[in-house]
């Protein structure tokens, strides 16, 4: 049993105890001072901090320094929680029926599949940015992820730390310094006209032709076409309110089909070239078709204005492998379901359609994410701008050599 040797310090602080232990039959000293920090809220009993070590003068200054933070009401007690016992309580309290179902899964992905690994039972109060650092070069040497995955990964760590340091368990996020790997930009590949032309003729008989079409011609994401509802075509105006996508519930719940919010939140009305309009007319009566031939076993239960022949809802990758195999067929084994939304982009852009509007029809945050994902389309325009400009000096050229000959 350890014994105790009390000494009042001269400074009159507080009080530093010497105290005793015998561990191998050998007797070792060190120095123990405690200090007051606070009061319980609910006990009213005092909150004491200890400070140990070998040399007396060293605890002193410790303990002095603590008193002081203490009467200038800066003192901070960091959180000895672990770090993953706290991500598993963030996700929970903060992110769970906050944020888009997949989301909160790839959120929890993260944390099960990497951070928790990593870090193991490292407490809260023993991150520093070294540590963190060293988790991100992990990472991304080790583990080989992308520059792309590893700043998700930083994303989800600095956003709990953040809620962490805002609640008072940690003094400063040890993310804030970090340095990131440069993020790799992947270029996009919109369909070329001579594509588009080739995928008009092969989607003839298609079984979902007017879907792939109506994605072409708005921009729309997979989910927000799945989640188009007939409530949301406006004929007579020629528009389509896009509000809502089709998306997969939480992986907790079964992966069902859910109608969530679109990816930024917001709603958007879009303008369909008539084209559009007159596939959707044709889209309204299949359906009323379908609806009389299967009779009671009917069931759009969310008025979708895509379903399969029953009025079900269609399913992500039954489009998408559909899509795929159809792109195989003209040549484009690359192409991806996406790339339509590409396409619509691009199309817009270099038939003069401004950068604003565009962003207002793909739904995009700001003009500058738009400008940033369609550079090289906005490049081609510049060239092509250049091209006109000098066919307009060439013609003002010839005005001015024949005016020039009247003379």
């Amino acid at each position: 049993m350890p014994r105790e040797e009390s000494r009042r310090s001269t400074n009159g602080g507080g009080t530093i105890r010497t105290k005793r232990i015998t561990r191998n039959n050998k007797e070792y000293s060190y120095y123990e001072a405690k200090v007051t920090v606070g009061y319980d809220p609910v006990t009213g009993k005092q909150i004491q901090k200890s400070i140990t070590g070998k040399n007396k003068q060293d605890v002193r200054k410790r303990m002095t320094a603590m008193i002081a933070a203490v009467d200038n009401h800066t003192y901070f007690s960091p959180s000895t929680q672990c770090l993953s016992d706290w991500l598993s309580e963030w996700l929970s309290e903060f992110v769970d029926g906050k944020v888009k179902p997949y989301t909160a899964d790839a959120y929890a992905g993260y944390i099960r599949n990497h951070m928790a690994p990593y870090f193991g039972k490292t407490k809260l109060c023993d991150l520093t940015t070294m540590k963190v650092q060293k988790f991100y070069n992990h990472l991304l040497n080790v583990k080989s992820l992308s520059p792309n995955s590893v700043k998700d990964i930083h994303n989800v760590l600095h956003n709990s730390l953040e809620k962490a340091r805002k609640l008072g368990y940690i003094q400063v996020n040890p993310c804030d310094n970090c340095d990131l790997p440069k993020e790799v930009h992947f270029e996009i590949k919109p369909m070329e006209q001579e594509d588009v032309a080739r995928l008009f003729t092969e989607l003839e008989n298609e079984e979902y032709r007017i879907l792939i079409l109506i994605t072409l011609f708005s921009g729309l994401r997979q989910g927000e076409v799945l989640g188009l509802s007939w409530d949301c075509v406006n004929f007579d105006q020629g528009t389509i309110l896009v509000n809502k996508q089709l998306m997969k519930s939480s992986k907790k719940a079964g992966s069902h089909y859910i109608l969530s919010y679109t990816k930024t939140s917001k709603t958007r009305n879009i303008c369909l070239a008539q084209t559009g309009i007159e596939l959707l007319r044709e889209q309204k009566e299949w359906q009323e078709t379908q609806r009389k031939l299967q009779g009671k076993t009917w069931n759009n239960e969310w008025n979708l204005v895509f379903t399969n022949e029953k009025g079900h809802h269609l399913c992500h990758q039954t489009i998408y492998r559909h899509f795929k195999r159809i792109a195989k067929r003209i040549g484009l084994e690359s192409a991806r379901f996406h790339d339509l939304r590409h396409s619509c982009a691009v199309a817009n852009l270099e038939s003069g359609t401004d950068i604003k509007t565009v962003q207002k029809v793909l739904g995009h945050s700001s003009a500058a994410m738009t400008m940033n994902i369609y550079a090289h389309a906005t490049m081609r325009m510049e060239r092509q701008s250049a091209i006109n400009m000098e066919h307009y000096i060439q013609s003002v050229n010839m005005t001015k050599n024949a005016l020039i000959r009247e003379k």
